[in-house]
């Protein structure tokens, strides 16, 4: 599989709206700047840190609809397991100086997540049974789990890992079914099953 370097490089190389850069200086930096407010028995979780920068970094590389485009980003944490990221993710947005501002929800199911709402939905234990919530919510959201199964889950797309390195996944199949773009250069850099 395609290891997520390719993506962090290919984000290196984007100008991103709103004069925003995208890079990452190491696995305990998000565009330079340190987060630690994630543990694991007192030790930095490198994978809960890359995850939320990934999650931040990919709303840049995304076209929503008509009536999310102008919306402040909206990033919504679905589950227990899933707030942690939403955790790291706000509060390395809040320590920096950034142009636009940007909401963090918590749900604690897919099911209370209403349609249209949020512009990326991040789901660390998708369940089988929600798989059409999660269909009906990826017309107009990024949906992602940390699951590569997404043709069991719905979700449009998976972040995972091998030790620490990640690999990016996309379902061809439930981004077609979406009306979002994604850039091109991302999907090339990422892996991309039916």
């Amino acid at each position: 599989m395609i290891k997520l370097v390719s993506v962090v490089l290919t984000l290196v190389l984007f100008s991103l709206p709103n004069e925003v850069s995208a890079y990452f200086i190491d696995s305990t930096t998000v565009n330079g700047t340190a987060v630690n407010s994630a543990t694991v028995n007192g030790n930095p979780d490198i994978k809960a840190k890359k995850t939320a920068a990934i999650i931040y970094q990919l709303f840049f590389f995304i076209d929503f609809n008509n009536a999310q485009k102008e919306a402040q980003p909206e990033f919504c944490f679905v589950g227990e397991k899933s707030f942690r990221i939403g955790e790291i993710l706000k509060k390395t947005h809040e320590s920096r100086k950034q142009s636009i501002d940007v909401s963090i929800s918590n749900w604690q199911q897919a099911s209370d997540v209403p349609l249209s709402y949020c512009h990326i939905i991040y789901n660390a234990d998708p369940k089988p049974s929600d798989k059409e919530i999660i269909k009906a919510l990826s017309e107009e959201s990024m949906t992602i789990a940390n699951n590569v199964n997404l043709k069991e889950t719905g979700n449009i797309a998976s972040i995972s890992f091998q030790g620490t390195a990640v690999t990016f996944v996309f379902s061809r199949k439930h981004l077609r079914r979406s009306s979002l773009e994604v850039n091109h250069q991302l999907i090339r850099a990422s892996v991309v099953i039916p």
